[in-house]
């Protein structure tokens, strides 16, 4: 049993033998997951895991091939999706304190396995400061708590926003306000960022990015978004970024978002505009992606509740080439057992562009294409 493992079993016993543990109702679906269901005097502890199994089926495009189907089928068979630890302290009503990692994420963009750890600082009760490493406040998608996101996973437009870097975790410091009378009518978040300025690079302002959000119908929420890295940022090795081994080049990313819930039907949109900013690319490209869903509860009986959904989804990962389009519909349907137990199966269908070259993988010289494939999988969460 490796360290990590202990650790996972130690707080799993101990937020289930704990006297004052009570379970805890999920927060607001956007900002960083809430998992948390046990408490002790000012901390509190939450565990989430996600054990699934994926097959994938692959069909020929011009350009794939062996490399294309083994890359496709990469994450098939069993596999620990996610295995989440958390803990939040709360050292008086105006600093709190949170501290998140994931110990199995597969699939994360980020190499360590810490995703939050930051502080919040409450001047007044209508604004808050964090100062940390948290989630960058731009797309409505990557912000929703993937423990209770309706689908699987967050998308191939998310996907490319993280591997762009204007969507996933970073280090800075942000101020959120809720200005009006009403909290939801108005919420502002805005904040500096480090990017992917690092030693002499380094600025106040490696990536700037904030986040609107309006709800004067209650039902409706309307948001808007903005990620910019205001100058290109190399390898330190070589500062000029024309030259081979360099990181990024300046860009801005642009989004807009609605979110509906009515009872038990819950549907949202989002569109994307955005930078390709990859070293190699040595110019101006942009990326287009929109997705569309749709979910609807119904309850079975007094513990359990179905959640059937659907997903569109559209992203062109390169509007200024003839090549690129991927098309991904989504039909998935969850089974709540208890509030902590769920039960999910899905299936993906993937179209694209024959010739479309594979982000995630390719370098300049050496391109992966992308086939169409189809995906199912079964997952059981468990969130303590």
């Amino acid at each position: 049993m490796n360290l990590a493992t202990r650790v996972l079993f130690i707080l799993s016993v101990f937020t289930t033998l704990a006297p004052t543990a009570a379970h805890a109702a999920t927060a607001a679906d956007e900002g960083d997951d809430e998992i948390g269901a046990a408490k002790a005097g000012p901390f509190r502890f939450g565990l989430i895991t996600q054990a699934r199994y994926t097959q994938t089926f692959t069909q020929s495009t011009d350009g794939s091939g062996v490399a294309e189907d083994t890359t496709a089928k990469a994450g098939d068979g069993y596999h620990m999706r996610r295995a989440r630890l958390e803990i939040k302290v709360k050292a008086t009503k105006k600093i709190r304190g949170e501290i998140y990692a994931d110990f199995v994420d597969v699939n994360s963009k980020n190499a360590s396995a810490l995703k939050d750890a930051f502080i919040e600082l409450r001047p007044h009760p209508r604004a808050i400061i964090t100062v940390g490493r948290f989630k960058i406040p731009f797309s409505m998608m990557h912000l929703r708590s993937i423990s209770k996101l309706e689908v699987a996973e967050n998308g191939i437009t998310d996907d490319l926003l993280v591997d762009e870097h204007f969507a996933g975790f970073d280090l800075g410091a942000m101020t959120s306000i809720e200005p009006l009378r009403k909290r939801r009518w108005l919420a502002i978040n805005a904040g500096l960022f480090r990017g992917d300025e690092k030693g002499k690079q380094a600025t106040p302002a490696g990536m700037i990015a904030g986040r609107v959000t309006t709800a004067f119908w209650k039902p409706l929420q309307i948001g808007a978004g903005v990620a910019w890295r205001p100058k290109a940022a190399g390898n330190p090795m070589f500062p000029d970024v024309k030259h081979f081994g360099a990181d990024r080049y300046a860009g801005l990313a642009l989004g807009f978002d609605l979110r509906f819930t009515l009872d038990a039907l819950h549907m949202q949109a989002e569109i994307i505009h955005a930078s390709r900013t990859e070293w190699w690319r040595q110019g101006a490209r942009h990326l287009l992606g929109g997705s569309f869903m749709a979910s609807y509860d119904i309850p079975v009986n007094a513990d359990v509740r179905l959640q059937p959904a659907i997903k569109a989804e559209l992203l062109d990962t390169d509007l200024e080439e003839t090549v690129g389009m991927q098309q991904m519909y989504t039909i998935a349907c969850s089974a709540y057992f208890t509030p902590m137990l769920r039960v999910l199966v899905e299936a993906d269908q993937t179209f694209v562009q024959p010739m479309s070259v594979n982000f995630t993988q390719s370098l300049a010289v050496m391109p992966q294409f992308l086939t169409n494939n189809t995906q199912v999988l079964v997952q059981l969460q468990l969130a303590l």
